[in-house]
């Protein structure tokens, strides 16, 4: 039924993370180039074959593939296998995903290198956009996404306990959605795969995120949410579809980041998701950061150096 958040106090200053130090080729680009084969070694990674996360159905919507880091840029695994972060697009449910056969370039964006390097693997999903399903078809399949990688986790050398999510915008409302939902059978499709296998996550990254849908101020004449949850959608429904609405204390440590002058989803409804979250597992397990500058999803901020040792070290406490 969601939180109380009544009374719980102002939000605490934001606490700086430890200094990372990178290793690796971070920043440089590779080619991008379709990889059929089932491995392929190339700037210190690994990139596996792309997988169907729900059997049989053969949809392009439903597909996964996972990247390692090679020994030479991270060495070996540790005990249990790599540390995983999935990366949930945004692209306001309607569009985002790859390319049956395609990948995107780990090197396009610092933080994916930087990730490899410090140890981590990733996990890049697709799901189905609102053009193919509306709500709750996304949060289903990121969850199905998340047993399938958390049963198969041996087979890329990855560690089923320590699996955390990062996203932006409407793959960060996804990624919240998933940290606040553990457990919960109205958003879980255990026929779609994977059914003795948890969706739970250990420590959740949202940049720019979409925390509560009927606080999200429309900055322009196209209305995301009528593909999302239907024309005609109810305020009920919204809220419904709201991490906030689900907050309570077996939620996943949470990352929070939002540009002040975001044009697109107004930043003002992070801090009141910051103060949820705080209120329900501990000021110790959630970090915030709102740069005065960045727009929706500016690089310049968002993969910069101050936000790749953030978010990195975010990662290095909770997963």
């Amino acid at each position: 039924m969601g939180l109380d958040r009544a009374g719980c106090g102002v939000i605490p200053p934001l606490r700086a993370a430890a200094l990372v130090v990178l290793r690796g080729p971070l920043g440089q680009k590779s080619q991008r180039a379709s990889r059929r084969r089932g491995m392929e070694r190339n700037m210190g990674y690994i990139v596996h074959n792309q997988r169907q996360y729900v059997d049989g159905d053969g949809l392009d919507s439903r597909l996964l593939y996972v990247v390692t880091p090679a020994e030479t840029v991270a060495g070996p695994a540790p005990r249990g296998g790599w540390p995983l972060v999935v990366y949930i697009h945004g692209g306001g449910w309607e569009q985002g995903n790859f390319r049956r056969g395609e990948e995107m370039d780990v090197m396009a964006r610092p933080i994916f290198p930087a990730m490899l390097s410090a140890g981590y693997a990733l996990a890049f999903v697709n799901y189905r956009l609102t053009g193919e399903a509306q709500w709750p078809a996304q949060i289903l399949d990121c969850k199905a996404a998340i047993r399938y990688l958390r049963a198969h986790a041996g087979e890329w050398d990855v560690n089923p306990d320590r699996i955390a999510v990062y996203g932006s915008s409407s793959g960060g409302h996804l990624c919240q959605f998933l940290g606040v939902t553990d457990g919960d059978a109205r958003y879980e499709d255990p026929s779609m795969g994977c059914a003795g296998a948890s969706s739970r996550v250990s420590a959740v990254i949202s940049s720019y995120g979409i925390s509560d849908l009927t606080a999200w101020r429309k900055m322009n004449d196209h209305d995301f949410m009528v593909g999302f949850l239907g024309a005609g959608y109810t305020r009920e429904q919204a809220w419904d579809a709201s991490p906030i609405a689900h907050v309570d204390g077996s939620a996943a440590p949470m990352l929070l980041a939002h540009a002040q002058n975001d044009g697109l989803v107004n930043w003002d409804m992070t801090p009141v998701m910051e103060r949820a979250v705080r209120c329900a597992i501990g000021d110790g397990k959630v970090v915030s950061w709102y740069p005065a500058y960045g727009g929706h999803g500016s690089d310049e901020v968002f993969q910069s150096p101050l936000a790749i040792t953030l978010y990195i070290g975010f990662l290095a406490r909770f997963v």
